[in-house]
This record gives C-alpha cells, sequence and structure tokens, in this order.
C-alpha cells in the first residue's frame, strides 16, 4: 500500500509496508501481504484502514514531542486523525497515538542559539548515562 496515502493497523500495530492490498467483506477485511500468496481474513474489529492524512513538513523551528519527551531530526508528520506516523531523517519511522505526540513552535529561534541546541543534540548520543557509568558511583561516594 502507498504509505504516503494509507495506515493499515492490524490488532493495533502497522503493518502498512507489509500489505498490497485489501478487500472489506461484511464483517471481515482481507488483507494480501507482499511475502503471502493468499489473502488473510481477519474480523473487522482487528483492523482499521485510515487514509487521505494531513501532512506537516517540520523545520527546524519546530518541536515535535512524544509523550511529553522531545524528538530528534523529525522531517515529517502525517497526521491520520487517531493516529500519527513521525518521520526522521534517517528514513525511519514510528506510529503512534495522536493524544501522545504534540507539535509546538520551538523556544529557539536564534540562529545561533539553533547551532547551539544542535551542537548539543550531537553531543548528547555520545554521552553515557549514570547506569552506563559504574565509575559515578565512586565518584559520588567521595
Amino acid at each position: 500500500m502507498e504509505e504516503e496515502n494509507y495506515l493499515i493497523l492490524v490488532k493495533g500495530k502497522d503493518h502498512t509496508s507489509r500489505i498490497t492490498s485489501y478487500n472489506h467483506l461484511d464483517s471481515i477485511i482481507e488483507l494480501t501481504y507482499l511475502d503471502c500468496l493468499e489473502s488473510k481474513s481477519y474480523p473487522i474489529s482487528d483492523v482499521v484502514i485510515l487514509n487521505n492524512p494531513f501532512i506537516e513538513e517540520i523545520t527546524k523551528k519546530q518541536a515535535v514531542f512524544l509523550r511529553g519527551n522531545p524528538l530528534s531530526n523529525v522531517i515529517r508528520v502525517m497526521n491520520f486523525g487517531p493516529r500519527i506516523r513521525i518521520f526522521f531523517a534517517n528514513g525511519n519511522y514510528i506510529t503512534c497515538e495522536a493524544d501522545h505526540v504534540r507539535i509546538e513552535s520551538s523556544g529557539v529561534k536564534d540562529s545561533d542559539a539553533l547551532k547551539v541546541m544542535e551542537y548539543w543534540r550531537a553531543i548528547s548520543v555520545n554521552i553515557k548515562s549514570g547506569e552506563e557509568q559504574p565509575e559515578m558511583d565512586d565518584f559520588l561516594k567521595k
């Protein structure tokens, strides 16, 4: 299926990339998967098909939050109503409930401040948490 236009959830999980077509019958939905010759039937209650998303390109002046935590390198958000698909610069994406996602104007608007924020994000990848640094316990005990 076209991931730009559809979101197909089976028992709450995104199966869109694995599905080539679907057929809505009375109380079931038949899904044809890429790796199967035969269609699989599911009760209509197990399948959610959403389409025609509102697409928002994310700029450096915007911040995307998932459950209150900021996400880095978000390039696009596709809003399907009850679900949202978030795309990252590395090509990966996640699908989550719309209630858990917030898009806000970043408090950092100055270009120098943006550079500092990018610097901190870049080096934060290399910083270990306290759990990963046992020597921190020894230091703190002194």
